[in-house]
C-alpha cells in the first residue's frame, strides 16, 4: 500500500484540509489479530463492523507527551459525534517497559483514556499502516478506506472544525461500494450500511 501525498479527504464532502496530511484511497488493514489485547471494549473490533462511520486511528505510545496532548480533542470529537465517530487508539510502543499490558491499562487509566485501544507491542499494525512517529491519527472513511493522515500533534481547533466526521455523503457513497444492498434509515448519522435480511 503506497500513500500519495494530497490534501487530506480532498474528495470527502464537506471537509477541509489541514497542514501535514496526506490521503490514499486505499482498504485499510483490519486491526482486530490474534494475539493483540484490547482495553476498554469486551471484543476487538474489526474495520469491517464500523463501516458507515468515520474511524479515527491514534497511533500513540504512552510516553509521548504529544500523544496526550491529543486526548482531550479526540474525547471532544467523539463525545460531540457518537453516532459518526469511532476512536480506536493504537498503543504503539516506544521501549521496552511500554510493551507490557499492565503499563498500557495503567496509562489508560492515568490519562482517562475512555476509547478502544489495541496493544500493538510487535508494532505490526503501525508498520502496515506506515506510520512513522508519534503521535499519528489515520483517519479512515465511512467505507473502511483510508482517507487521510496527521502525523504529529494536530492543532486542536483545526483538527476539529476540518470535520472529517461529516459523513451523509460518505456513507452513502460507502453503500454504493458493498456487495449487500444499503438499508437507508433516517437518523442524525445518516445512512446505514448493513447486510439486507
Amino acid at each position: 500500500m503506497r500513500l500519495k501525498r494530497r490534501p487530506l479527504l480532498a474528495g470527502l464532502a464537506g471537509v477541509a484540509a489541514w497542514p501535514g496530511a496526506t490521503r490514499a484511497a486505499d482498504a485499510a488493514p483490519d486491526i482486530a489479530r490474534p494475539g493483540l489485547q484490547w482495553f476498554n471494549v469486551v471484543a476487538p473490533l474489526p474495520i469491517a463492523s464500523l463501516r458507515g462511520r468515520v474511524v479515527i486511528l491514534d497511533f500513540w505510545t504512552e510516553g509521548c507527551i504529544n500523544c496526550i496532548h491529543i486526548v482531550p480533542t479526540l474525547r471532544r470529537i467523539e463525545q460531540r459525534f457518537p453516532d459518526r465517530v469511532v476512536v480506536i487508539g493504537v498503543h504503539s510502543p516506544k521501549f521496552q517497559n511500554e510493551q507490557d499490558p499492565a503499563s498500557v491499562a495503567s496509562a489508560i487509566q492515568r490519562y482517562g483514556i475512555r476509547h478502544p485501544v489495541v496493544h500493538d507491542p510487535k508494532m505490526a499494525i503501525w508498520r502496515d499502516y506506515q506510520v512513522r512517529g508519534w503521535p499519528t491519527l489515520v483517519l479512515l472513511d465511512a467505507a473502511g478506506a483510508i482517507a487521510g493522515r496527521v502525523e504529529s500533534e494536530p492543532d486542536p481547533d483545526t483538527f476539529e472544525r476540518s470535520r472529517p466526521w461529516s459523513i451523509r455523503r460518505q456513507a452513502a457513497a460507502a453503500c454504493s461500494r458493498l456487495p449487500w444492498p444499503c438499508m437507508s434509515r433516517r437518523r442524525r448519522s445518516g445512512a446505514s450500511c448493513s447486510p439486507a435480511s
